[in-house]
């Protein structure tokens, strides 16, 4: 299972829900293809960003735009949206646990044959998107860079040896645990401090977009990003119990030793 995807193929009539990351800097994109019509030739797209969308038209190999701001401006981060799209309405609505808040309704010059998304979304149930990292390979996890606190649950097979990725050296982690993200702005940057049960990983400063990259070596690793609130309790934040803690962090130094990695005797700190 690999939830994150890059881009993704839908025809009409289209009436679903997606988990997805946007920003200025990421919005997200639709391509339309017409029934009945070349697509060289009459084609539409779409940039949707938090606050507004950008619609481009081709039309017998003339290109136009135009922008239109969305009904209601939402959070840079991770949203829930709901896409419509049957002949030539398209709609876009913001999902709020139960409520729904319209964003865009268009009316399309012609009837909507099929369509593609890009951008990086979960089309996931529930609000956690997710990644399998394979082994050899890395994953970046956008963060929501408005929740003060969030859990990355790491899971995988028994050979995995993930590890964050950082500006100097590999910092691993211990398979099947849940590594707690606490972000702090500052000004323009924003202060990340991930945490692994009592044990704080790493201290790095980035933009107001906050990122985290994670490897995996000797098998693949699965990683959920839980979105929600810390007071929420729910069974995947909580991590291992502290009788295994003691473990946790011997463990921690085995899987260094076996990175050829010199065991810190101080807290990691890195400045992107």
């Amino acid at each position: 299972m690999h939830c994150c995807a890059g881009e993704q193929f839908f025809e009409t009539p289209l009436n679903t829900s997606i988990l997805v990351f946007i920003s200025p800097e990421h919005p997200l994109q639709f391509a339309l293809k017409f029934r009945d019509l070349e697509y060289a030739d009459y084609r539409d797209a779409l940039d949707v960003c938090n606050c507004a969308a950008t619609h481009y038209k081709v039309r017998g190999g003339i290109n136009s735009n135009n922008r239109h701001p969305l009904h209601l401006m939402v959070s840079e981060g991770w949203n829930r949206l709901r896409l419509v799209a049957d002949g030539r309405h398209l709609g876009l609505k913001w999902i709020d646990k139960k409520d729904e808040a319209d964003l865009l309704a268009l009316t399309l010059d012609f009837p909507i044959n099929m369509g593609s998304l890009e951008g990086l979304f979960s089309n996931c149930s529930g609000n956690s998107p997710e990644w399998d990292v394979l082994d050899g390979q890395n994953a970046t996890v956008p963060l929501h860079p408005l929740k003060s606190e969030q859990q990355l649950v790491v899971t995988g097979q028994a050979s995995s040896m993930p590890y964050l990725i950082t500006d100097s050296e590999p910092i691993p982690i211990v398979t099947n645990t849940t590594l707690t993200v606490k972000i702090q702005r500052q000004n323009s940057t924003s202060v990340i401090r991930i945490v692994q049960e009592s044990l704080e990983l790493l201290s790095v400063q980035q933009s107001l977009r906050p990122v985290i990259t994670v490897g995996s070596k000797g098998g693949n690793t699965h990683l959920r990003l839980n979105l929600s609130d810390p007071q929420e309790k729910q069974e995947h934040s909580r991590g291992l119990p502290p009788e295994y803690i003691t473990i946790t962090n011997i463990q921690m130094r085995l899987l260094m030793k076996d990175y050829g990695i010199k065991v810190p005797t101080k807290q990691a700190k890195i400045h992107a």
